[in-house]
Protein backbone atom coordinates (compact mmCIF):
# COMPACT_ATOMS: atom_id res chain seq x y z
CA UNK A 1 0.00 0.00 0.00
CA UNK A 2 1.31 3.40 -0.49
CA UNK A 3 2.80 5.65 2.31
CA UNK A 4 1.45 8.05 4.44
CA UNK A 5 2.11 11.50 3.57
CA UNK A 6 2.04 15.37 5.03
CA UNK A 7 -1.14 17.16 3.28
CA UNK A 8 0.78 19.90 3.48
CA UNK A 9 3.56 18.56 1.78
CA UNK A 10 4.80 17.57 -1.77
CA UNK A 11 5.79 14.00 -2.59
CA UNK A 12 7.71 12.35 -4.96
CA UNK A 13 7.61 8.56 -5.54
CA UNK A 14 10.85 6.25 -5.24
CA UNK A 15 11.79 5.06 -8.53
CA UNK A 16 11.17 1.33 -6.72
CA UNK A 17 7.29 2.88 -5.70
CA UNK A 18 6.99 3.71 -9.57
CA UNK A 19 8.23 0.67 -10.97
CA UNK A 20 5.73 -1.48 -8.15
CA UNK A 21 2.71 0.79 -9.90
CA UNK A 22 3.68 -0.89 -13.58
CA UNK A 23 4.23 -3.82 -11.72
CA UNK A 24 0.36 -3.79 -10.67
CA UNK A 25 -0.95 -2.41 -14.09
CA UNK A 26 0.17 -4.72 -16.14
CA UNK A 27 -1.36 -7.57 -13.68
CA UNK A 28 -4.70 -6.06 -13.79
CA UNK A 29 -4.56 -5.64 -17.04
CA UNK A 30 -3.73 -9.49 -17.22
CA UNK A 31 -6.30 -10.41 -14.70
CA UNK A 32 -9.56 -8.56 -16.04
CA UNK A 33 -8.63 -7.69 -19.81
CA UNK A 34 -9.23 -3.86 -19.23
CA UNK A 35 -7.02 -0.84 -18.51
CA UNK A 36 -6.94 0.05 -15.18
CA UNK A 37 -8.24 3.72 -14.64
CA UNK A 38 -6.09 6.63 -14.97
CA UNK A 39 -4.74 8.83 -11.91
CA UNK A 40 -6.26 11.83 -10.67
CA UNK A 41 -5.03 15.09 -11.76
CA UNK A 42 -5.24 16.50 -8.49
CA UNK A 43 -1.56 15.58 -7.12
CA UNK A 44 -0.42 18.30 -10.16
CA UNK A 45 -2.86 20.90 -9.05
CA UNK A 46 -1.81 20.75 -5.70
CA UNK A 47 1.82 21.23 -7.06
CA UNK A 48 0.68 24.17 -9.11
CA UNK A 49 -1.04 25.79 -6.32
CA UNK A 50 1.84 25.00 -3.56
CA UNK A 51 4.37 27.07 -6.14
CA UNK A 52 1.83 30.04 -5.93
CA UNK A 53 2.00 29.69 -2.56
CA UNK A 54 6.08 29.74 -2.29
CA UNK A 55 6.22 32.15 -4.72
CA UNK A 56 3.86 34.79 -3.17
CA UNK A 57 5.78 33.71 0.35
CA UNK A 58 8.92 33.35 -0.78
CA UNK A 59 11.91 33.91 2.20
CA UNK A 60 14.79 36.02 2.06
CA UNK A 61 18.19 34.22 0.14
CA UNK A 62 19.64 33.37 3.61
CA UNK A 63 16.27 32.33 4.86
CA UNK A 64 16.62 30.05 1.87
CA UNK A 65 19.31 28.08 2.20
CA UNK A 66 18.62 27.12 5.87
CA UNK A 67 14.77 26.16 4.18
CA UNK A 68 16.34 24.00 1.34
CA UNK A 69 19.18 22.20 3.37
CA UNK A 70 16.36 21.65 6.37
CA UNK A 71 14.10 20.37 3.54
CA UNK A 72 16.17 18.07 1.71
CA UNK A 73 17.04 16.40 4.71
CA UNK A 74 13.44 16.03 5.80
CA UNK A 75 12.82 14.52 2.10
CA UNK A 76 15.71 12.24 2.23
CA UNK A 77 14.68 10.33 5.80
CA UNK A 78 10.94 10.56 4.54
CA UNK A 79 11.79 8.54 1.61
CA UNK A 80 14.14 6.19 2.92
CA UNK A 81 11.38 5.48 5.77
CA UNK A 82 9.05 5.29 2.69
CA UNK A 83 11.28 2.59 1.15
CA UNK A 84 11.11 0.32 3.43
CA UNK A 85 7.51 0.46 4.16
CA UNK A 86 6.62 0.28 0.35
CA UNK A 87 9.22 -2.85 -0.01
CA UNK A 88 8.02 -4.72 3.29
CA UNK A 89 6.08 -7.40 2.42
CA UNK A 90 2.52 -8.31 3.84
CA UNK A 91 1.71 -11.65 5.95
CA UNK A 92 -0.90 -13.91 4.63
CA UNK A 93 -1.87 -13.97 8.90
CA UNK A 94 -1.97 -9.96 8.47
CA UNK A 95 -4.61 -10.94 5.52
CA UNK A 96 -6.77 -12.52 7.49
CA UNK A 97 -6.70 -10.04 10.63
CA UNK A 98 -7.89 -7.60 8.22
CA UNK A 99 -10.66 -9.40 7.09
CA UNK A 100 -11.92 -10.61 10.23
CA UNK A 101 -11.86 -6.75 11.25
CA UNK A 102 -13.68 -5.94 8.36
CA UNK A 103 -16.76 -8.69 9.23
CA UNK A 104 -16.83 -7.99 12.52
CA UNK A 105 -17.18 -4.10 11.40
CA UNK A 106 -20.01 -4.73 9.26
CA UNK A 107 -21.76 -6.68 11.71
CA UNK A 108 -21.57 -4.19 14.01
CA UNK A 109 -22.87 -1.75 11.27
CA UNK A 110 -25.70 -3.89 10.66
CA UNK A 111 -26.50 -4.28 14.57
CA UNK A 112 -26.45 -0.73 15.00
CA UNK A 113 -28.52 0.37 12.13
CA UNK A 114 -31.17 -2.48 14.04
CA UNK A 115 -30.99 -0.65 16.88
CA UNK A 116 -31.30 2.69 15.35
CA UNK A 117 -34.33 1.54 13.64
CA UNK A 118 -36.16 -0.06 16.49
CA UNK A 119 -35.28 2.67 18.65
CA UNK A 120 -36.90 5.53 15.60
CA UNK A 121 -39.95 2.39 15.83
CA UNK A 122 -40.15 2.94 19.82
CA UNK A 123 -40.14 7.13 19.36
CA UNK A 124 -42.86 6.70 16.63
CA UNK A 125 -44.98 4.93 18.93
CA UNK A 126 -44.89 7.84 21.63
CA UNK A 127 -43.20 5.14 24.58
CA UNK A 128 -40.06 7.14 24.84
CA UNK A 129 -40.91 10.69 23.77
CA UNK A 130 -44.43 12.38 22.91
CA UNK A 131 -45.19 11.08 18.84
CA UNK A 132 -44.79 13.83 16.49
CA UNK A 133 -48.12 15.84 16.04
CA UNK A 134 -49.15 16.21 12.57
CA UNK A 135 -51.06 18.73 11.02
CA UNK A 136 -54.84 17.39 10.13
CA UNK A 137 -56.01 16.84 6.89
CA UNK A 138 -58.58 19.26 5.20
CA UNK A 139 -60.82 16.63 4.62
CA UNK A 140 -61.34 14.60 8.05
CA UNK A 141 -62.26 10.88 7.63
CA UNK A 142 -62.86 8.08 10.21
CA UNK A 143 -58.98 7.21 9.31
CA UNK A 144 -57.17 8.85 11.73
CA UNK A 145 -54.91 7.67 14.08
CA UNK A 146 -53.59 7.77 17.76
CA UNK A 147 -56.96 7.38 19.39
CA UNK A 148 -55.22 5.14 22.03
CA UNK A 149 -52.25 7.72 22.88
CA UNK A 150 -51.98 10.38 25.40
CA UNK A 151 -54.92 11.64 26.36
CA UNK A 152 -53.32 14.77 27.89
CA UNK A 153 -51.38 15.52 24.64
CA UNK A 154 -52.99 16.92 21.17
CA UNK A 155 -54.01 14.91 18.36
CA UNK A 156 -55.92 15.36 15.07
CA UNK A 157 -59.24 14.42 17.24
CA UNK A 158 -58.64 17.29 19.74
CA UNK A 159 -58.13 19.72 16.31
CA UNK A 160 -61.97 18.68 15.39
CA UNK A 161 -63.12 19.05 18.74
CA UNK A 162 -61.59 22.93 18.67
CA UNK A 163 -63.92 23.42 15.41
CA UNK A 164 -67.22 21.72 17.30
CA UNK A 165 -69.68 24.30 18.85
CA UNK A 166 -70.42 23.92 22.52
CA UNK A 167 -72.76 21.33 23.59
CA UNK A 168 -75.10 23.79 24.99
CA UNK A 169 -75.75 24.64 21.36
CA UNK A 170 -77.38 22.34 20.71
CA UNK A 171 -79.83 22.43 22.71
CA UNK A 172 -82.59 25.40 24.16
CA UNK A 173 -81.94 26.98 26.95
CA UNK A 174 -84.68 26.83 29.42
CA UNK A 175 -84.64 28.95 32.66
CA UNK A 176 -87.57 27.67 34.94
CA UNK A 177 -87.14 28.34 38.57
CA UNK A 178 -89.39 25.88 39.45
CA UNK A 179 -86.91 23.31 38.27
CA UNK A 180 -83.31 22.30 39.10
CA UNK A 181 -81.63 19.99 36.44
CA UNK A 182 -79.91 16.70 38.26
CA UNK A 183 -77.64 14.39 36.60
CA UNK A 184 -74.69 12.06 36.23
CA UNK A 185 -71.96 11.52 34.57
CA UNK A 186 -69.21 9.01 34.14
CA UNK A 187 -66.12 10.64 32.94
CA UNK A 188 -64.15 8.55 31.83
CA UNK A 189 -60.50 8.14 33.81
CA UNK A 190 -60.73 11.73 34.87
CA UNK A 191 -56.86 12.08 36.08
CA UNK A 192 -54.13 14.35 35.29
CA UNK A 193 -53.63 13.80 31.99
CA UNK A 194 -57.50 14.56 30.78
CA UNK A 195 -57.66 17.52 33.18
CA UNK A 196 -54.29 18.79 31.44
CA UNK A 197 -56.33 18.88 28.55
CA UNK A 198 -57.60 22.53 27.87
CA UNK A 199 -59.91 21.40 24.77
CA UNK A 200 -61.37 18.24 26.53
CA UNK A 201 -61.68 20.48 29.92
CA UNK A 202 -63.50 23.18 28.05
CA UNK A 203 -66.18 20.99 26.82
CA UNK A 204 -66.78 18.51 29.96
CA UNK A 205 -67.43 22.29 31.85
CA UNK A 206 -69.77 23.14 28.98
CA UNK A 207 -71.72 20.05 29.42
CA UNK A 208 -71.55 20.21 33.93
CA UNK A 209 -72.65 23.46 33.73
CA UNK A 210 -75.98 22.66 33.04
CA UNK A 211 -76.97 21.05 35.52
CA UNK A 212 -78.02 22.03 39.45
CA UNK A 213 -75.98 18.79 40.78
CA UNK A 214 -74.20 16.57 39.08
CA UNK A 215 -72.83 13.18 40.00
CA UNK A 216 -69.28 12.67 38.20
CA UNK A 217 -67.67 8.95 38.40
CA UNK A 218 -64.45 7.88 37.73
CA UNK A 219 -62.40 10.68 38.89
CA UNK A 220 -59.04 9.34 39.93
CA UNK A 221 -57.96 12.92 40.67
CA UNK A 222 -57.07 14.67 43.82
CA UNK A 223 -58.36 17.51 45.33
CA UNK A 224 -56.56 20.00 43.36
CA UNK A 225 -57.66 18.88 40.48
CA UNK A 226 -61.13 18.52 41.10
CA UNK A 227 -60.93 22.01 42.47
CA UNK A 228 -59.40 23.27 38.80
CA UNK A 229 -62.64 21.65 37.44
CA UNK A 230 -64.93 23.20 39.70
CA UNK A 231 -63.09 26.76 38.74
CA UNK A 232 -63.50 25.60 34.90
CA UNK A 233 -67.17 25.08 35.39
CA UNK A 234 -68.27 27.83 37.39
CA UNK A 235 -68.91 31.60 36.35
CA UNK A 236 -69.23 35.04 38.12
CA UNK A 237 -73.25 34.24 38.13
CA UNK A 238 -73.37 30.62 38.59
CA UNK A 239 -70.79 29.64 41.21
CA UNK A 240 -70.27 25.93 41.69
CA UNK A 241 -68.84 23.50 44.50
CA UNK A 242 -67.91 20.43 45.37
CA UNK A 243 -68.06 17.40 47.58
CA UNK A 244 -66.20 13.85 47.20
CA UNK A 245 -65.44 10.91 48.56
CA UNK A 246 -62.03 9.50 49.56
CA UNK A 247 -60.71 7.24 46.76
CA UNK A 248 -62.43 4.18 46.82
CA UNK A 249 -61.38 1.09 45.76
CA UNK A 250 -60.30 -2.71 47.01
CA UNK A 251 -56.65 -2.68 44.82
CA UNK A 252 -54.53 0.25 43.72
CA UNK A 253 -56.70 1.31 41.01
CA UNK A 254 -59.75 3.72 43.18
CA UNK A 255 -61.74 6.39 42.09
CA UNK A 256 -64.12 9.27 43.93
CA UNK A 257 -67.05 10.39 43.70
CA UNK A 258 -67.84 14.06 43.13
CA UNK A 259 -71.09 15.46 43.67
CA UNK A 260 -70.53 19.12 41.77
CA UNK A 261 -73.61 21.47 42.98
CA UNK A 262 -74.44 25.45 42.18
CA UNK A 263 -73.69 26.90 45.44
CA UNK A 264 -76.06 29.75 44.93
CA UNK A 265 -79.17 26.86 44.63
CA UNK A 266 -78.10 24.54 47.51
CA UNK A 267 -76.23 24.00 50.05
CA UNK A 268 -74.72 19.97 51.37
CA UNK A 269 -76.84 18.64 54.57
CA UNK A 270 -73.91 15.81 54.74
CA UNK A 271 -72.56 13.25 52.89
CA UNK A 272 -70.67 10.10 53.58
CA UNK A 273 -69.41 6.81 52.07
CA UNK A 274 -71.92 3.52 53.01
CA UNK A 275 -69.83 1.47 55.37
CA UNK A 276 -70.41 -1.98 53.99
CA UNK A 277 -67.83 -4.56 55.30
CA UNK A 278 -69.48 -5.31 58.40
CA UNK A 279 -73.68 -5.55 57.83
CA UNK A 280 -73.31 -5.91 53.81
CA UNK A 281 -69.92 -8.31 53.89
CA UNK A 282 -68.28 -5.97 51.89
CA UNK A 283 -70.69 -6.24 48.13
CA UNK A 284 -69.67 -3.48 46.87
CA UNK A 285 -66.20 -3.06 44.90
CA UNK A 286 -67.04 0.72 45.39
CA UNK A 287 -69.14 1.65 48.09
CA UNK A 288 -72.20 3.77 47.13
CA UNK A 289 -71.67 7.68 48.19
CA UNK A 290 -74.43 9.53 50.08
CA UNK A 291 -75.33 13.50 49.71
CA UNK A 292 -78.09 14.82 50.76
CA UNK A 293 -78.94 18.41 49.95
CA UNK A 294 -81.31 21.68 50.55
CA UNK A 295 -82.41 24.23 47.95
CA UNK A 296 -81.57 27.89 49.44
CA UNK A 297 -84.37 29.58 48.43
CA UNK A 298 -87.21 26.46 49.23
CA UNK A 299 -86.60 25.25 52.55
CA UNK A 300 -89.17 22.29 52.10
CA UNK A 301 -86.92 20.92 49.04
CA UNK A 302 -84.50 18.62 49.96
CA UNK A 303 -83.23 15.40 48.33
CA UNK A 304 -80.78 12.58 49.53
CA UNK A 305 -78.74 11.60 46.47
CA UNK A 306 -76.98 8.13 46.15
CA UNK A 307 -73.90 7.51 43.94
CA UNK A 308 -73.16 4.11 42.67
CA UNK A 309 -70.59 2.58 40.03
CA UNK A 310 -70.94 -0.94 40.20
CA UNK A 311 -68.27 -3.05 39.09
CA UNK A 312 -69.04 -4.70 35.61
CA UNK A 313 -68.67 -8.39 36.44
CA UNK A 314 -70.60 -7.73 39.52
CA UNK A 315 -72.95 -5.06 38.55
CA UNK A 316 -76.49 -7.91 39.64
CA UNK A 317 -74.92 -8.41 42.72
CA UNK A 318 -74.41 -4.58 43.68
CA UNK A 319 -77.69 -3.46 42.31
CA UNK A 320 -79.35 -6.41 44.42
CA UNK A 321 -77.70 -5.01 47.49
CA UNK A 322 -77.69 -1.17 46.46
CA UNK A 323 -81.85 -1.80 46.29
CA UNK A 324 -82.63 -4.11 49.13
CA UNK A 325 -79.82 -3.10 51.43
CA UNK A 326 -78.64 0.10 51.02
CA UNK A 327 -81.80 2.01 49.93
CA UNK A 328 -83.59 1.08 53.39
CA UNK A 329 -81.01 2.22 55.36
CA UNK A 330 -80.62 5.59 53.83
CA UNK A 331 -84.62 5.59 54.33
CA UNK A 332 -84.06 4.61 57.99
CA UNK A 333 -81.55 7.16 58.44
CA UNK A 334 -83.63 9.87 56.62
CA UNK A 335 -86.76 9.28 59.09
CA UNK A 336 -84.56 8.94 61.94
CA UNK A 337 -82.81 12.88 61.16
CA UNK A 338 -86.18 14.26 60.58
CA UNK A 339 -87.82 12.83 63.54
CA UNK A 340 -84.62 14.12 65.70
CA UNK A 341 -84.90 17.81 63.92
CA UNK A 342 -88.92 17.84 64.55
CA UNK A 343 -87.92 17.31 68.69
CA UNK A 344 -85.38 19.85 68.33
CA UNK A 345 -88.03 22.29 67.16
CA UNK A 346 -90.33 21.88 69.41
CA UNK A 347 -87.90 22.25 72.14
CA UNK A 348 -87.30 25.21 71.03
CA UNK A 349 -83.69 24.72 70.09
CA UNK A 350 -84.01 25.20 65.90
CA UNK A 351 -85.03 28.15 64.40
CA UNK A 352 -88.27 29.93 65.70
CA UNK A 353 -91.19 29.83 63.80
CA UNK A 354 -92.69 32.71 62.17
CA UNK A 355 -96.15 34.40 64.06
CA UNK A 356 -98.71 32.37 62.11
CA UNK A 357 -101.68 34.90 62.82
CA UNK A 358 -99.55 37.82 62.73
CA UNK A 359 -97.93 36.81 59.46
CA UNK A 360 -101.83 36.24 58.39
CA UNK A 361 -103.29 39.43 60.00
CA UNK A 362 -100.01 41.88 57.36
CA UNK A 363 -101.03 39.79 54.64
CA UNK A 364 -105.11 40.93 54.41
CA UNK A 365 -104.12 44.41 55.39
CA UNK A 366 -101.91 44.83 52.58
CA UNK A 367 -104.45 42.96 50.06
CA UNK A 368 -107.00 45.75 51.43
CA UNK A 369 -105.39 48.67 51.01
CA UNK A 370 -103.83 48.10 47.63
CA UNK A 371 -100.36 47.54 48.96
CA UNK A 372 -98.05 45.41 47.47
CA UNK A 373 -96.46 42.11 49.16
CA UNK A 374 -93.30 40.99 47.23
CA UNK A 375 -93.35 37.33 49.00
CA UNK A 376 -95.82 35.08 46.75
CA UNK A 377 -98.32 32.70 48.77
CA UNK A 378 -95.94 29.46 48.29
CA UNK A 379 -93.24 31.73 49.18
CA UNK A 380 -95.19 32.19 52.53
CA UNK A 381 -95.90 28.67 52.69
CA UNK A 382 -92.44 27.66 52.47
CA UNK A 383 -91.70 29.91 55.29
CA UNK A 384 -93.63 28.02 57.53
CA UNK A 385 -92.39 25.00 57.06
CA UNK A 386 -90.10 23.67 59.72
CA UNK A 387 -86.76 23.40 57.19
CA UNK A 388 -88.64 20.31 55.80
CA UNK A 389 -88.63 18.13 58.88
CA UNK A 390 -92.51 17.19 57.73
CA UNK A 391 -91.94 16.45 54.14
CA UNK A 392 -91.57 13.60 52.24
CA UNK A 393 -87.82 13.60 50.57
CA UNK A 394 -87.31 11.90 47.81
CA UNK A 395 -84.23 9.12 47.70
CA UNK A 396 -82.74 8.95 44.09
CA UNK A 397 -80.21 6.22 43.62
CA UNK A 398 -77.98 7.27 40.32
CA UNK A 399 -74.70 6.45 38.59
CA UNK A 400 -73.57 4.21 36.09
CA UNK A 401 -74.95 0.73 37.25
CA UNK A 402 -73.69 -1.23 34.20
CA UNK A 403 -77.36 -2.43 34.31
CA UNK A 404 -76.94 -3.48 30.59
CA UNK A 405 -75.59 -5.98 27.98
CA UNK A 406 -73.84 -8.65 29.35
CA UNK A 407 -72.94 -7.39 32.64
CA UNK A 408 -76.90 -7.93 33.09
CA UNK A 409 -78.46 -9.94 31.08
CA UNK A 410 -82.48 -9.88 29.95
CA UNK A 411 -83.38 -12.35 32.79
CA UNK A 412 -81.11 -10.85 35.49
CA UNK A 413 -83.52 -7.41 34.76
CA UNK A 414 -86.32 -8.92 35.06
CA UNK A 415 -85.22 -10.59 38.26
CA UNK A 416 -84.26 -6.63 38.95
CA UNK A 417 -87.35 -5.31 37.55
CA UNK A 418 -89.51 -8.24 40.36
CA UNK A 419 -87.25 -6.76 43.29
CA UNK A 420 -87.26 -2.96 42.83
CA UNK A 421 -91.21 -3.56 42.17
CA UNK A 422 -91.23 -4.93 45.67
CA UNK A 423 -89.18 -1.95 47.21
CA UNK A 424 -92.15 0.67 45.58
CA UNK A 425 -89.19 1.37 43.19
CA UNK A 426 -88.74 2.24 39.45
CA UNK A 427 -86.38 2.28 36.68
CA UNK A 428 -85.69 6.43 35.72
CA UNK A 429 -83.75 5.17 32.29
CA UNK A 430 -85.42 2.38 30.75
CA UNK A 431 -83.65 -0.35 28.89
CA UNK A 432 -84.11 0.83 25.19
CA UNK A 433 -82.03 3.61 26.43
CA UNK A 434 -78.72 4.07 24.84
CA UNK A 435 -76.17 6.11 27.64
CA UNK A 436 -73.06 5.31 25.41
CA UNK A 437 -71.01 7.00 22.87
CA UNK A 438 -71.17 3.73 21.30
CA UNK A 439 -74.64 3.03 19.03
CA UNK A 440 -75.77 -0.21 19.48
CA UNK A 441 -78.37 -1.79 21.30
CA UNK A 442 -78.42 -2.65 25.07
CA UNK A 443 -76.76 -0.30 26.32
CA UNK A 444 -78.47 1.38 28.67
CA UNK A 445 -75.77 1.04 31.77
CA UNK A 446 -76.36 4.39 33.24
CA UNK A 447 -79.51 4.79 35.32
CA UNK A 448 -81.19 6.24 37.79
CA UNK A 449 -83.78 4.74 40.40
CA UNK A 450 -86.88 6.44 41.78
CA UNK A 451 -89.35 6.12 44.48
CA UNK A 452 -92.45 5.40 42.69
CA UNK A 453 -94.34 7.16 45.69
CA UNK A 454 -92.54 10.30 45.19
CA UNK A 455 -91.99 10.29 41.29
CA UNK A 456 -95.11 12.10 40.20
CA UNK A 457 -94.17 14.42 43.16
CA UNK A 458 -90.45 15.69 42.50
CA UNK A 459 -89.84 14.17 39.19
CA UNK A 460 -89.97 15.45 35.69
CA UNK A 461 -88.76 14.55 32.23
CA UNK A 462 -85.91 12.40 32.48
CA UNK A 463 -83.56 11.71 29.56
CA UNK A 464 -80.08 10.77 27.94
CA UNK A 465 -77.94 13.95 26.64
CA UNK A 466 -76.14 12.50 23.87
CA UNK A 467 -73.69 15.73 23.71
CA UNK A 468 -72.64 14.83 20.32
CA UNK A 469 -75.83 15.26 18.28
CA UNK A 470 -75.07 18.68 17.70
CA UNK A 471 -71.60 17.61 15.90
CA UNK A 472 -73.29 15.26 13.20
CA UNK A 473 -74.16 17.68 10.53
CA UNK A 474 -72.92 15.88 7.47
CA UNK A 475 -69.70 17.45 6.77
CA UNK A 476 -67.70 14.81 8.93
CA UNK A 477 -68.71 11.18 9.25
CA UNK A 478 -70.28 9.55 11.76
CA UNK A 479 -67.53 7.17 13.00
CA UNK A 480 -65.02 10.36 12.68
CA UNK A 481 -67.67 12.24 15.40
CA UNK A 482 -67.86 9.01 17.95
CA UNK A 483 -64.41 8.66 18.15
CA UNK A 484 -63.28 12.66 18.76
CA UNK A 485 -66.55 12.49 21.19
CA UNK A 486 -64.48 9.71 23.09
CA UNK A 487 -61.96 11.58 23.87
CA UNK A 488 -64.47 13.70 26.16
CA UNK A 489 -65.91 10.57 27.73
CA UNK A 490 -67.08 7.07 26.86
CA UNK A 491 -70.52 7.60 28.08
CA UNK A 492 -73.50 10.43 27.67
CA UNK A 493 -75.06 12.21 31.32
CA UNK A 494 -78.42 10.92 32.39
CA UNK A 495 -80.26 13.53 33.52
CA UNK A 496 -84.56 14.17 34.69
CA UNK A 497 -86.14 17.54 36.40
CA UNK A 498 -86.44 17.97 40.20
CA UNK A 499 -89.86 20.02 40.57
CA UNK A 500 -89.27 22.65 43.48
CA UNK A 501 -92.69 23.80 43.44
CA UNK A 502 -94.68 20.83 44.97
Amino acid sequence: MPPKRDKDSEYEPSSEEVEEDDESEEEELEETGTEPKKKSKKSTKTKKTNKKVIDKYKPSDSESEEYIDDTAEQSSSQKGKKKKKSTKEKKPDDDDDDKEKSTLKDKTKKVAQKLKDKKDEILDQGKLSPPVIKSPNKKISGNITNTEGDIGGSSEYDDLLSGFPLPSHSRPQVFNKNISMIGSLNIQAFGTKKSSNKIIMRIIADILRHYGIILCQEIRANEDIIQELVNEVSTPATPYAYVASHPIGRSTYQERYVFLYRSNEWKVLEDYVIDDDDKLGDKFIREPYVARFQHLERKNVRITLVGCHTRPDNAFEEINTLVNTVYMDVRKKLQRDNVQEKRQLDKGTGPKEPNTFISFLQRIFCCCCGGYSHVSTRDFSEELAPSGADTNEPIIMMGDLNAAGSYVNKSQRAELDTILKKNNLRWGIQDNMDTTVADGPDTAYDRFIFEAANERRWIGNTKVWRFDDGWLNGKTDNETVKKAAKRVTDHYPIEFELKLKV
